[in-house]
């Protein structure tokens, strides 16, 4: 071998040997980089929510999963335990319509009442009354027959309701001033497990029933959101009712007299009448498809179920800062899209589809976590961008508009989906829920516009 020949191979060796020497280090130099980023952001986990923050955000989840489930559970066995007292399917109907309106009226005025009472003697006096009504409607049954059994019925169902409004109220409240910077987020995990709770109440209801009859579901759900009170009362702080002494209220007038309340409080009222016009209606709709129980059961927790997954990414969304109002436009779109999908529409060319209504389904429980969850955090968004001072007074305005709204759509829903099924039908009912969703997307883009004008020019 040549000189020339031993000096190349000896530079291709020293540079081989280089290019290892720098790919060990760039390895080296990658795996610290990756380990001391994953430091940084379980540092940063850890500062930015504390375990006092997450003792009360899985409190609070605890108990929305227990109070929905408390809700749901009655559906399945108290018509036909009214029937056996006498009661006609309109009574019961009302037994179970009054809980939905007493959360309506009052909401707004626990809101109010914000500023002037410790939110967290609002969230455990709730909880407590909520729980106990839960246990005594289980033993309801044993009431005389007639009038007394109705007015009892009422007279819990109002007490109930009461109790829930003043907790859902304190509880987004305490939740909103908990987690100012991912309020999105934590107000998506407690729509998640108030949506499990919703869904799988019925369920544990069925199997308690089928181990000790009519009282126990009742006993055994009410017990555990009475354990809420004390859960709430260990582990929310008390430095959240000093917070409400000394600060501005917030003008209720004030709050409402705005474009972007309006059309947020309009999207969550719309997504509950849609949900209570499904509930009236979808089982006739789907009828000639001969579901057994099982299946039938499964399409009713479709939407809920999707709604309780999507939540938390549309919160995680909004926190990446993403406007709400576009949020809400995305979920009246895909609500417009399942309107016209689920029926469908008497101008498409096929009739019903069973696959497409289960897509139809899927879609509006996407739908509506844009909607809610987005509404939400908008209307907070807006009432800080206003003026409003930041405190559990106007915590308490935000969390009473988006209850008072829920709780108007869930009264709404029902009647007006056996209204209108009765009258003109399934497919020609979702074209008047429709023009009400292009009518709220009108109102987005034209406020939209005019605010976006009105900043030009102030500038």
């Amino acid at each position: 071998m040549s000189v020339v020949e031993t000096d190349d191979a000896r530079t291709a060796l020293t540079a081989a040997t280089e290019k290892i020497i720098v790919s060990q280090e760039a390895a080296q130099n990658n795996s610290e980089g990756i380990s001391t980023r994953c430091n940084n952001r379980i540092n940063k986990l850890l500062t930015q929510n504390s375990l006092r923050q997450w003792a009360v955000l899985t409190s609070q989840a605890y108990g929305q999963f227990c109070l929905f489930a408390c809700i749901s559970v009655q559906a399945p066995f108290f018509p036909q335990e009214a029937e056996k007292k006498g009661a006609s399917p309109t009574e019961y109907g009302l037994i179970f319509g009054i809980f939905e309106f007493t959360v309506l009226l009052a909401s707004p005025i626990y809101g109010k009442l914000m500023f002037h009472i410790s939110p967290k003697f609002l969230l455990t006096s709730g909880t407590f009354v909520a729980g106990i009504c839960s246990i005594l409607f289980g033993f309801i049954d044993r009431a005389r027959m007639g009038t007394t059994f109705i007015i009892l019925a009422f007279l819990i169902r109002t007490l109930e309701g009461l109790g829930s409004a003043a907790f859902q109220t304190a509880s987004y409240s305490i939740v909103a001033a908990e987690f100012t910077d991912r309020t999105a987020s934590a107000f998506a995990i407690l729509e998640t497990f108030g949506g499990l709770g919703l869904i799988s109440g019925p369920a544990i209801g069925g199997a308690l029933f089928e181990q000790g009859g009519y009282p126990l579901p009742f006993l055994v759900l009410g017990g555990l959101l009475v354990f809420e009170t004390f859960l709430v009362y260990l582990v929310v702080p008390d430095s959240v009712s000093e917070t409400t002494n000394n600060t501005t209220e917030a003008s209720m007038k004030k709050f409402l007299a705005d474009g972007d309340s309006i059309i947020y409080g309009a999207a969550v009222t719309m997504c509950l009448i849609i949900i209570g016009y499904n509930t009236a209606t979808l089982e006739p709709h789907i009828r000639q498809f001969q579901l057994s129980p099982f299946l039938l059961g499964a399409m009713f927790t479709i939407c809920g179920g999707t709604y309780a997954i999507s939540a938390p990414i549309w919160g995680k969304i909004a926190d990446k800062k993403c406007p709400p109002m576009f949020m809400v436009f995305i979920g009246c779109l895909l609500s417009s899209v399942t309107l016209l999908t689920v029926g469908p529409a008497p101008f498409l060319p096929f009739d019903k589809i069973l696959w497409l209504v289960i897509v139809s389904l899927f879609l509006n429980g996407v739908a509506n976590g844009a909607k809610i969850i987005g509404s939400f955090t908008g209307v907070l968004e807006s009432a800080k961008i206003r003026g409003f001072p930041d405190n559990f007074s106007t915590y308490g305005l935000v969390s009473a508009l988006f209850t008072f709204c829920r709780s108007l759509g869930a009264t709404l829903g029902p009647s007006f989906g056996g209204f209108i099924f009765e009258n003109i039908g399934y497919r020609a009912g979702t074209m008047v829920l429709l023009a009400a969703e292009l009518l709220l997307m009108t109102f987005i883009i034209i406020h939209v516009a005019y605010r976006s004008g009105w900043q030009k020019t102030a500038q």
